[in-house]
């Protein structure tokens, strides 16, 4: 029962009461049934007031507690809001943390990336560029190859047909070459004995000279200064005799080179004319491998006129085989340097 049904019970039994009491205060005696009445009508109130009391405590104490249902509940809406919040911002701190973590390693992801592109370009471009290198370097190295064996065989051919031209030169002139060494010999030995004999009269012409005639001519004379005259004389002879003789032997020798030397074309410089490979040889074969000793021959040989002064100086001053290649190629050399 609500509060205004119980109001309603209350002022009706109140109404219902007055009226009963309405001129009972001019009665002598009141009639029992109205008391019994008003006494039943001031129960029912009573216990309406009392409902009514009832009620309103019990409002009162329901409005309390919904009152303070309602604070916790606003209360607990507010905490829990404010936990959804401080919820919702840890989220978004968290959110933005994480976007910002995200973020940097994008970036630091990104830049990871373009360094390893960089890196890789130049280690690329470092390649590519030893790449280049290696191939300019074979390049030139395959160039200097085929250079080389270009020249090496020019320089065969070369060889080839000079040895050629040599070989038919030599066929063609040998009866020439023959009778220019028999020529040279024969005049080599005439002059030797011309010498000999003019040495021999003006032995023969001291001999016979009376010793007073050799005391009034000159007095400080003796025979002991007549004596070295003789030996000297004598030394010199044998070594023309010597020298001439191995000139008839490299003369001789020469049946392979004269006629060739005599149609090859005239070498001004011997140092020049002679190639890499026959300085090495020569060197070895011919001067004991003593460079020096080399470079001084062929300075002599540049400054000599004729052939005969080389082979003068070939006879005082080495021992050489004469069937040896290197002499005989050395030798044809000489020859066309005094062509």
């Amino acid at each position: 029962m609500n509060k205004d049904v119980l109001v309603a019970l209350i002022a009706k039994d109140v109404n219902e009461l007055q009226t009963l009491t309405e001129g009972l205060d001019q009665m002598e005696m009141i009639p029992a049934p109205y008391l019994r009445l008003a006494l039943d009508k001031s129960k029912a109130l009573t216990v309406n007031i009392e409902s009514l009391i009832n009620y309103l405590d019990n409002k009162e104490i329901e409005d309390k507690l919904e009152a303070q249902h309602q604070v916790e509940l606003e209360a607990k809406q507010a905490e829990e809001a404010a936990r959804e919040a401080e919820l919702a911002r840890i989220a978004e701190e968290q959110e933005a943390l994480f976007k910002a973590e995200e973020l940097e390693r994008q970036r630091r992801e990104e830049e990871r990336r373009k360094a390893e592109i960089e890196i890789a370009r130049q280690v690329a471009a470092i390649e590519a560029a030893r790449q280049l290198e290696l191939e300019e370097k074979r390049r030139r190295e395959e160039e200097a190859r085929l250079q080389a064996e270009l020249e090496e065989k020019r320089r065969r051919e070369e060889e080839a047909r000079f040895q050629a031209e040599l070989e038919e030169k030599r066929r063609q002139e040998e009866e020439a070459r023959r009778i220019a060494i028999e020529q040279d010999v024969a005049r080599r030995r005439e002059e030797e004995a011309r010498r000999k004999a003019e040495l021999e009269n003006q032995a023969s012409i001291h001999d016979e000279q009376p010793i007073d005639s050799i005391v009034s001519i000159e007095p400080i004379a003796s025979i002991s200064s007549v004596t070295p005259i003789e030996s000297s004389v004598t030394t010199v002879a044998d070594s023309i005799e010597t020298s001439e003789s191995l000139a008839d032997k490299l003369a001789k020798n020469a049946d392979d080179t004269l006629a060739s030397a005599l149609n090859s074309k005239k070498i001004i410089d011997l140092k020049s004319s002679i190639t890499l490979g026959d300085r090495f040889r020569f060197q070895r074969e011919l001067f004991g491998g003593n460079g020096e000793k080399m470079n001084k021959a062929i300075s002599d040989f540049n400054s000599f006129e004729t052939m005969i002064e080389a082979q003068e100086y070939i006879a005082k001053n080495f021992d050489w085989q004469l069937d040896n290649d290197a002499v005989s190629d050395f030798i044809q050399l000489l020859q066309r340097r005094y062509l």
